[in-house]
């Protein structure tokens, strides 16, 4: 299953996250069949202003199901900065109150500091991979933003060894 962004959307950089795809099965078949069942798509290509749902429990908070949008694309290091960054929040929460379709990224970078929209546009300068960072509407009207990195399904024997997995970002379109 590959999911693509919807086709009406347009501008802005696509991003193309492939599932990683192993175990003990060899045969690419009977893997794949293992497999049929897994929530993670194969592929999936976001954008910012992709509209996303959760379909991995991170933590007692963020749960499968919350539905997000694809504010950014960055790797682990900005994403530190970013989180200790409480101005540069204040600044996106301003930049999207004042352009309500952030699906039009140029105008919607505009709003942010030049220094800081390198960071938000893309690729990183010292190989790390991209994620896509995701704002979350929280039940209690807050959001939180996640940097979805992949995760893990697996389809185990009740010894533990492992038959197949998928390695994937935890998102899929909404």
């Amino acid at each position: 299953m590959t999911i693509k962004i919807r086709t009406e959307t347009s501008g802005g950089r696509v991003f193309s996250f492939q599932a990683r795809d192993g175990g003990s099965i060899q045969d690419l078949t009977e893997r794949e069949q293992l497999l049929a069942d897994c929530e993670a798509p194969v592929s999936i290509c976001l954008r910012n202003g992709s509209r996303v749902v959760l379909i991995w429990d991170i933590d007692e908070t963020l749960i499968k199901g919350y539905l997000g949008i694809v504010v950014a694309f960055m790797d682990d290091e900005n994403f530190n900065l970013y989180g200790d960054d409480e101005e540069w929040k204040e600044d996106e929460d301003e930049a999207a109150k004042s352009q309500p379709d952030s699906s039009q990224d140029a105008e919607y970078l505009e709003h942010l500091p030049d220094l800081r929209r390198s960071i938000v546009k893309g690729p990183s300068d010292h190989g790390m991979r991209i994620w896509p960072l995701v704002r979350f509407a929280m039940p209690d009207g807050s959001t939180r933003d996640l940097l979805c990195q992949p995760e893990q399904w697996k389809v185990e024997l009740p010894d533990g060894q492992v038959q197949a997995y998928r390695c994937q970002v935890p998102l899929t379109l909404v």
